[in-house]
């Protein structure tokens, strides 16, 4: 049976590291689900400048696949009653927006809906007025920048975010992450 360090490092190996969430759900098997993310561009270049932006190739997913890993991309997966849905980046799209089809067909499923979605900027526009239940997300670092607990900057917001922790309509939970800073 494969192991998990086993994965990390294939994922090394592609170079991909930086760019890759791996989301563990404890169940019988072990399984593991994972979304991709971005890195953020600077000011004014485009995303298509940036290799991180790219989907990850056929044979990395194939290897990545190959350990049982779910890539939720634009998918979703059933446990235990709950659909788990992963909503990839739009910055991997040309016209830099998330896979709106795919949203509405996950938005109509018949079950508890949660989406892991890296971008909480997408919330307001494309996920509050849908039917998913739960939205969990990062990607704002708590405020990329913060000044006495005020968010002075974040990826994908810009000056004075809003959305770049806690909890929000209920229906939104955003991250901080994990850091030592």
């Amino acid at each position: 049976r494969k192991k998990v360090e086993d994965l990390a490092q294939i994922i090394s190996q592609y170079g991909v590291e930086t760019h890759i969430n791996i989301i563990p759900f404890t169940d019988v098997q072990m399984r593991i689900k994972e979304v991709t993310r971005s890195h953020e561009p600077l000011n004014g270049v485009p995303a298509e400048a940036f290799s991180t932006y790219k989907p990850l190739d056929s044979s990395i997913r194939e290897e990545i696949e190959s350990f049982g890993v779910t890539l939720l991309d634009d998918r979703y997966v059933m446990h235990n009653g709950i659909a788990i849905g992963g909503l990839t980046s739009g910055l991997t799209y040309p016209d830099q927006q998330p896979n709106l089809e795919f949203l509405d067909r996950f938005a109509a499923l018949d079950a508890y809906k949660l989406l892991i979605c890296h971008h909480p900027e997408y919330y307001p526009q494309y996920i509050r007025k849908t039917g998913i239940n739960l939205t969990v997300s990062g990607h704002a670092h708590g405020g990329q920048w913060s000044f006495f607990g005020q968010a002075i900057f974040a990826p994908g917001q810009g000056l004075f975010p809003r959305l770049v922790r806690g909890v929000h309509d209920k229906r939104l939970v955003i991250s901080r992450g994990m850091t030592n800073s």
